[in-house]
């Protein structure tokens, strides 16, 4: 399983990459999470658990709505189940790798087996994390996930301080 993190000198660079104003405009928003996932009870609690970390959650119950979505905006973290009634793990994993080229993925399913683990990482190329179904939440984890995935770069405020004091 790989892992990485967003580190301060990293939003450094790409608030450098994109050019001030591009920057502000996109980190300054709250974070559009693609939630796929075809059980309404599950996808129910996990929209809910985003609102309250103030994200901007799009619900998808089915692959090919992911894949519309994707197609529509880019989105800064997936959240997937494997078992998905209209697409495979794989087929899924390669509209991501296509369509959502830098967006961290989160895997939640109940069954986690080996092979899926492996073509995941092979086709994804990225961060994954697994979370087993049925999970218990735990706000200190879920806490802790938010910060390494943390991709949002200095609020605006600090931005702008910076920019008047250059």
């Amino acid at each position: 399983m790989k892992f990485s993190s967003f580190t301060r000198s990293d939003a450094d660079q790409t608030r450098e990459n994109m050019g001030l104003n591009e920057f502000v405009a996109r980190y300054s928003e709250p974070p559009r999470i693609l939630v796929v996932e075809d059980d309404p009870s599950a996808a129910q609690c996990v929209l809910i658990l985003l609102g309250k970390f103030s994200c901007a959650p799009v619900h998808a119950a089915l692959g090919r709505d992911a894949v519309r979505a994707m197609e529509r905006e880019q989105f800064d973290l997936i959240i997937a189940d494997l078992m998905l009634p209209d697409l495979s793990y794989y087929d899924l994993a390669r509209e991501i790798a296509r369509l959502q080229p830098v967006a961290p993925v989160v895997v939640v399913s109940g069954l986690i087996d080996e092979r899926a683990v492996t073509a995941l990482n092979a086709v994804l190329d990225r961060p994954i994390w697994y979370v087993e179904k049925p999970f218990v939440f735990d706000v200190a984890r879920a806490r802790r996930m938010f910060e390494v995935l943390k991709i949002r770069a200095p609020l605006k405020s600090e931005i702008l301080t910076r920019e008047q004091a250059s």
